[in-house]
């Protein structure tokens, strides 16, 4: 072990027993039956962590975000507890998007799991939404303290490349729709969104949906964005060739369902803008009659169209004159540590789900090509589940996939163990509900930006390697 690791980990184990010791609580419950030791804390930024120790440990830990406030509840949580994982994290409530800072919050988690546990056999990295997110950070920076990472509906085409994504999907809807409404923001989200802005935006949707030309409109904003055309977990999978289901399926993820991509194009925007300073997104030089021609879904858009009796040409017209966005170079500094450059060095196991409209699968195919061109492809596999919502998996399909990452662990190699029908023979035979597990391929990112797009729009990027690799480019 180098000399900064171990002074690292003396110093952390010295800050914990000096200022965590003080909120630390200890409890014994039971899974199942398993006896369950938890001991739970703050750090000393007041992130609360969680520790769950089974005592029949089968020599693994999962660690993550999200698991002390309310993962821990979880029916996969509480099935990996009884097969023996030790489950820990922390909560996302102090940091939020501060990911550098919830990196070291979990860093710090596994400094005391090993004081109260000594080390486990495998570390891994269990994260889910921004859990996966805030994962791809520790997999690209604090590889050496773990042996590999499921990273569960992630976006996971870096932090810029997927809020332009979704900044696209309102300034497509608020030019079109409602270009001089001012209570509809894009950009600059106020503190009281919740009660101004969102239900704003959520009302005239809901109107333009009941219009042959709003629709047509909304279904152009959510393709342009690579919104799913399913996503409400309580609808079935639309027809194909059923556009009127379609239409609905992409309004749905706009603004319709559960978690509709307006609510956290409002939360998460306000919060990001806070904390970086500024805007990370842009849309300076971006042809959205370009994107458009280049996506799956374009043919949906151009029917819609020609059903409402609409100009879609005039539309996009329209979008090409619409002042641009510019992002600010405080903001992408701030932001440039989520932007990762593919470099891995320990095995990568992604798990997402198709009808995910807050994260996105094209975002998968960013992060696939980022690695590719790394060299780094042998330690990263996909996988993907035919399920609408947010992380909507089953615990067999989650139990699966660790199962999976462990089995490349012990062997070496992936072999066919990710082939969605290997995966369903397995998921099936755990008895904890569907086994979804299909083959896919997600179209290309539309807006992907990496490494290098950060170089050439004046950001400093610590990486000598990146320096290096963006400028054989």
């Amino acid at each position: 072990m180098k000399f900064k690791q171990i002074l690292h980990s003396f110093l952390t184990l010295w800050i914990s027993c000096l200022f965590i010791s003080l909120s630390h609580a200890q409890a014994v419950s039971r899974v199942n039956d398993s006896s369950i030791t938890t001991n739970t804390g703050e750090h000393i930024d007041g992130t609360a962590y969680r520790i769950d120790y089974p005592d029949n440990f089968n020599g693994t830990l999962l660690i993550g975000l999200d698991y002390a406030s309310r993962q821990y509840q979880s029916p996969e949580s509480q099935t990996l507890l009884a097969l023996g994982y030790a489950m820990a994290g922390v909560t996302r409530i102090v940091t939020g998007w501060d990911v550098e800072a919830s990196a070291s919050n979990h860093l710090t988690t596994l400094d005391i799991y090993n004081q109260l546990h000594g080390s486990p056999r495998q570390t891994l990295l269990y994260g889910r939404s921004l859990g996966a997110h805030t994962g791809a950070t520790i997999v690209h920076k604090y590889a050496d303290r773990f042996d590999g990472a499921l990273l569960s509906c992630g976006g996971l085409g870096g932090a810029v490349a997927i809020w332009n994504s979704k900044f696209d999907a309102l300034f497509i809807a608020k030019a079109l729709i409602a270009e001089n409404n001012s209570e509809l923001k894009v950009m600059d989200i106020p503190d009281d969104f919740a009660t101004t802005t969102r239900p704003a935006w959520l009302e005239l949707l809901a109107e333009a949906q009941q219009t042959p030309e709003g629709r047509a409109r909304i279904a152009l904003a959510a393709v342009i964005a690579q919104l799913p055309s399913w996503s409400h977990p309580a609808k079935p999978q639309p027809n194909p060739f059923d556009i009127a289901a379609l239409q609905e399926g992409l309004y749905d993820s706009l603004a319709g369902s559960p978690l509709p991509t307006v609510g956290q194009a409002m939360s998460s925007r306000n919060e990001l803008n806070r904390r970086s300073g500024g805007s990370i997104s842009f849309n300076t030089g971006i042809n959205y009659r370009e994107i458009l021609q280049g996506l799956d879904n374009a043919d949906i858009v151009y029917e819609l169209y020609r059903l409402a009796g609409l100009d879609i040409n005039a539309d996009l017209n329209k979008l090409e004159q619409a002042p641009r966005v510019s992002a600010d170079l405080q903001a992408l500094t701030w932001i440039a540590p989520q932007i990762w450059d593919g470099r891995l060095t320990i095995p990568v196991l992604t798990l997402s789900n198709i009808g995910d409209n807050i994260s996105a699968v094209s975002a998968q195919y960013a992060f696939q090509e980022t690695v590719n061109q790394t060299g780094s492809a042998a330690l990263l596999r996909q996988v993907y589940v035919n399920s609408a919502g947010h992380c909507s998996f089953s615990p067999a399909e989650t139990v699966t996939a660790i199962n999976t990452l462990i089995q490349r662990l012990n062997t070496g190699g992936w072999e066919m163990s990710t082939n969605p029908y290997t995966m369903n023979n397995k998921a099936e035979a755990l008895d904890l509900g569907p086994s979804r597990f299909i083959p896919f391929q997600p179209e290309p990112f539309a807006r992907a930006f990496d490494s290098c797009d950060l170089l050439e729009l004046g950001v400093q990027v610590e990486s000598s390697e990146i320096n290096n690799l963006c400028s054989a480019d």
